[in-house]
């Protein structure tokens, strides 16, 4: 698998240090912003690779790789592995894998036509601490309740009531617990159980609106899951399992799980009361995982043999858990009401970016609305102008991005318009912007 890697990140380096101790992959080329280059030069000098691009094109053309690791801002996932899959390139897509489900599903159906693989890059998954959880779970009968928490003060949370908004804090950069941390726990529950009846998300807000910790039901046949997520506090971290004929609990945060503990019983517990014979049951056991170095090496292991084999089954087997992940994560991030403020960009093209201010309200009852108060367009070189006989064009680029990232409108757009009052619809999404040329 010969690699390009599209970001010079935090979590670039992890991923390089992982992908270097995988016999079947070969990182040959970096892209990175033109701003990041020295980063991206130095990065690639401490791991060997031999090309630095900042032009995804040329990356795409002259880099020799066959499939591209997408670790950027939550925003542009969409964006650049559909760039990526168009160039013909398997694509390993960082978590969150898309901020709509509609952006999930036709990456999906993209690399399908394109016969390329298309993995979303959760850890959780390739460990095998999931694959043990999975072999256990049948034997703890019909189950009751899962419980998971993913609970860690950021450390960014400070700045942020400083009223500085890093992209961990900044709901239009998909920042907040639900998408950094909860996306975890989801992927455990619909790796485990697949797809919900009923979706609702209860979060605290701070200042700007972002979600800073919440609690997300996930309704099944038979149980109940209550998943938690906080960046304001701090808790031990587990993902718990509870059914009639026993109970499993992982200790651990899900990408640093260290043991697992469960126990089989039968018949009812004692309690205070009882007087007669209790339940029959075993010790509690545990099983702890193979020690990590780098909690990365297994999934990329997992990647290399899939892409290298041309396991396509299996991938679509991934695929289908990430769909599931992806349909939850939207519900849940539909199920609350409030309003935020937020500032939008996208790179739409190598040539072209998009950038506008506009205030989303959704509500649970009320269908959601955006009043656009600026759009504009910069190219290259020639800032706040627009491409002769594209007038508008970029200005409803935008408003679609806006809609299917922010608003996360997962059904087919169907657009109509008014020149003087300056509205749009997109199915049951009203749009005012007074402000388009």
């Amino acid at each position: 698998m010969d690699v390009g890697v599209l970001g010079s990140g935090a979590i670039v380096p992890l991923a390089l240090a992982s992908m270097e101790a995988v016999p079947g992959i070969r990182v040959k080329a970096l892209w990175c912003r033109e701003h990041s280059r020295q980063r991206g030069e130095a990065l690639a000098r401490e791991y060997g690779i031999s090309q630095v691009f900042t032009d995804l094109e040329s990356l795409f053309r002259e880099g020799g790789v066959d499939t591209v690791y997408i670790a950027l801002v939550n925003p542009v996932h969409y964006a650049y592995a559909r760039a990526a899959l168009l160039a013909g390139k398997n694509v390993i897509l960082e978590k969150p894998f898309c901020p709509s489900f509609a952006q999930a599903q036709d990456l999906a159906e993209l690399a399908r036509r394109q016969g390329l693989f298309l993995l979303e890059a959760m850890p959780l998954w390739h460990g095998a601490l999931f694959r043990k959880v999975r072999e256990l779970v049948p034997r703890l009968g019909p189950i009751r309740v899962v419980q998971c928490n993913y609970s860690q003060y950021s450390s960014r949370y400070d700045r942020y009531l400083q009223k500085e908004v890093l992209p961990a804090f900044d709901p239009a950069a998909f920042g907040g617990a639900l998408y950094d941390l909860d996306v975890y726990n989801i992927a455990f529950a619909a790796g485990l159980f697949g797809r919900p009846e009923k979706v609702a998300y209860a979060p605290n807000r701070g200042w700007n609106g972002v979600d800073t910790s919440g609690v997300l039901f996930l309704q099944y046949p038979g149980f109940q899951a209550v998943l938690t997520a906080a960046k304001d506090s701090n808790s031990p971290s587990f993902l718990q399992i509870q059914g009639e004929k026993g109970w499993l609990k992982v200790e651990g945060k899900p990408i640093h799980p260290h043991r697992m503990v469960w126990k089989f019983v039968q018949g009812p517990d004692r309690d205070q009361f009882s007087t007669g014979a209790g339940k029959k049951e075993e010790s509690v056991q545990s099983w702890t995982p193979p020690e990590r170095k780098n909690r990365m090496v297994e999934e990329f292991g997992d990647y290399a043999r899939i892409v290298n084999g041309k396991k396509k089954a299996e991938a679509e087997a991934y695929l289908q858990m990430t769909l599931t992940a992806s349909e939850v994560l939207e519900r849940a991030a539909h199920s609350f009401p409030g309003v935020c403020v937020n500032k939008f960009s996208v790179e739409l093209s190598s040539q072209y970016s998009y950038a506008a201010k506009c205030r989303v309200k959704s509500t649970v009852d009320e269908n959601p609305m955006i009043r656009c108060d600026g759009v504009g367009v910069t190219r290259q070189g020639s800032p706040s102008r627009t491409p002769r006989g594209q007038k508008n064009r970029p200005a409803v680029k935008v408003i679609a991005g806006l809609l299917f990232s922010i608003c996360n409108v997962s059904e087919q757009v169907r657009m109509g318009t008014s020149a003087k009052k300056k509205q749009f619809q997109y199915n049951d999404v009203k749009l005012h912007c007074p402000h388009l040329s």
